[in-house]
């Protein structure tokens, strides 16, 4: 990758709030691309991630790089699911963050080129207050993930 190509996909603007880049190894056998948003909105629709970079003959495996999610993230929402009352920012809150903090979510994709370049991939739901399980993508006010493409074929 250290030689590969890196390329900026969708910049951050008035009418987008997610900014992609990507970086390529030169036979596009894996890329790794970095999904971030500006703030994190109520409600969030669904996200898609278009890269035009891959190879459209090929097959991918596209999963994103584990991350561990700070239980401070919630702020009182985590008082829904604690038997006993956790102040947002007191001692209690601050011991359990820690030591102990949530997986990211777990996603994976099998797709082709094509698919990812013209169609993208819709990607897991982002937690809007409530419903949080595995699948939900938690990435808060100036989140990111990085994605991992590996051809498979």
């Amino acid at each position: 990758m250290q030689y590969g190509n890196f390329t900026r996909i969708k910049l951050a603007n008035s009418d987008s709030n997610h900014v992609v880049w990507a970086v390529a190894k030169e036979d596009k056998s894996e890329l790794l691309v970095l999904f971030a948003q500006k703030l994190n909105p109520a409600n969030p629709g669904s996200d898609k991630l278009k890269v035009q970079m891959v190879d459209h003959d090929a097959i991918y495996e596209v999963f994103p790089r584990q991350q561990k999610i700070d239980i401070k993230m919630f702020g009182d929402l985590v008082n829904r699911i604690s038997p006993v009352p956790i102040t947002e920012g007191g001692l209690a809150q601050d011991t359990i963050s820690k030591n102990i903090s949530l997986d990211s979510e777990v996603e994976h994709y099998r797709v082709t080129g094509e698919q990812v370049a013209y169609a993208g991939i819709k990607l897991n739901q982002q937690f809007g207050g409530t419903g949080y399980d595995a699948m939900t993508r938690v990435l808060g006010d100036f989140g990111s993930r990085i994605y991992i493409f590996k051809k498979i074929n």
